[in-house]
């Protein structure tokens, strides 16, 4: 008996026939189209592109047709090449990018928002782990009105039957 262990491959993920790769681009390249060139398999260099014009989002996959592996029960026929981008947004830009930026896509802007008070608009701030809350998971220790969080200026709930 012969065991045949796939080792994993750097740029390649395999489905049967079936490729997949991740493509990292720029967001000007999402916007404006790219070019990448990349290595196969077979070690044959092939290039990848997109036309101008065809936005590429966040975690969008295309698919480069008859690119993958040849099919098990018809090796004239290949399976197909799925390309999964992540799009690299530069990290801050200067007033004359942003103001750059603000002309090119003054038509796509939305329309401004009503004035409604500045006690109801809020910042974004970067994301970071402690900012997320741990919520109990046990339904009754959510509502749990001990006497501990009571002695900390909370009032507990009680219910009373009629």
């Amino acid at each position: 008996m012969i065991t045949i262990k796939e080792k994993e491959h750097k740029v390649f993920k395999r489905k049967q026939a079936d490729l997949a790769m991740t493509l990292k681009i720029t967001l000007y390249e999402a916007l404006c189209g790219f070019e990448r060139e990349f290595t196969h398999l077979d070690g044959c260099k092939h290039v990848v592109k997109s036309k101008q014009g065809d936005i590429i989002n966040p975690n969008s996959i295309k698919t480069v047709v008859y690119m993958g592996l040849p099919l098990f029960t018809n090796c004239a026929l290949n399976g197909n090449l799925f390309v999964h981008f992540e799009i690299e947004f530069p990290k801050s830009l200067n007033d004359e990018q942003a103001q750059s930026l603000d002309q090119v896509f003054a038509a796509l802007r939305p329309n401004p928002l009503k004035d409604i008070g500045i006690e109801n608009t809020h910042e974004c701030i970067p994301f970071e782990k402690s900012h997320v809350n741990e919520n109990k998971k046990d339904r009754n220790e959510a509502y749990d009105s001990g006497e501990e969080e009571q002695g900390e200026g909370r009032q507990g709930v009680q219910c009373q039957t009629q």
